[in-house]
């Protein structure tokens, strides 16, 4: 489990193709001595396994699931990458509870400037936006955002001058893809209510037009 705090901005130093899978290696400030192997870090919020150390740098087998839903197959030498350390138990929770499952990729949209913020807006699938209320939280490349604006089609966050200068938001432009998970709590409520038949299985997602029929708002 993670909190979408990044710890740390690596590089990608190798992607090499393997029968079905990718063997990421990645240069990073991270203390790569306290990294056991089998120990899980968040790449761009994809949860990855511990496969190789070496002096700086780790790596990882990214398999064909992973390949399918992230970023992963776009990875190249020299591409910063977000990263994270699971969670350590009696750690504080400073973002919200990520899994590092990544539910689908997005397609960031804009990028403007407000004062000495950036709003970003990015387009998603349907299951993602029916998991997003405004307010609401959501994974962006591994960063624990609040959504600010939620439609049927796209959101938007906006980001405060430390997760800008610290992250690889900042290296985004429209076209770029990026990796999003929904909010496990509210992901978890839209099965338990699909399955007891109390809403419609509308993809993954709860819709508010469900909810209200289903008698909750």
């Amino acid at each position: 489990m993670f909190t979408g705090l990044i710890e740390d901005v690596g590089t990608v130093a190798a992607a090499q193709q393997r029968a079905g899978s990718l063997r990421l290696t990645v240069n990073t400030g991270l203390p790569v001595k306290e990294l056991a192997l089998g120990d899980s870090v968040a790449v761009d919020g994809a949860c990855y396994t511990v496969v190789e150390r070496g002096p700086g740098s780790v790596a990882f087998d990214v398999g064909p699931e992973s390949l399918a839903r992230t970023m992963a197959g776009g990875y190249r030498p020299g591409v910063r990458v977000n990263l994270e350390r699971a969670l350590a138990a009696g750690q504080r929770l400073g973002g919200h509870f990520v899994l590092g499952h990544v539910d689908a990729l997005g397609t960031v949209e804009h990028i403007s400037q407000r004062g000495d913020a950036w709003d970003v807006r990015i387009a998603a699938p349907r299951d993602v936006m029916d998991l997003t209320p405004p307010k609401g939280s959501i994974t962006v490349a591994g960063i624990s955002l609040t959504v600010n604006v939620s439609d049927p089609t796209a959101f938007e966050v906006s980001i405060i001058p430390h997760p800008w200068e610290r992250t690889t938001l900042r290296d985004r432009k429209a076209g770029d893809p990026v990796n999003l998970e929904t909010d496990v709590l509210a992901r978890t409520l839209a099965h338990l209510l699909a399955r007891r038949g109390v809403i419609p299985e509308v993809a993954q997602g709860v819709t508010t037009e469900s909810l209200k029929k289903a008698g909750f708002l």
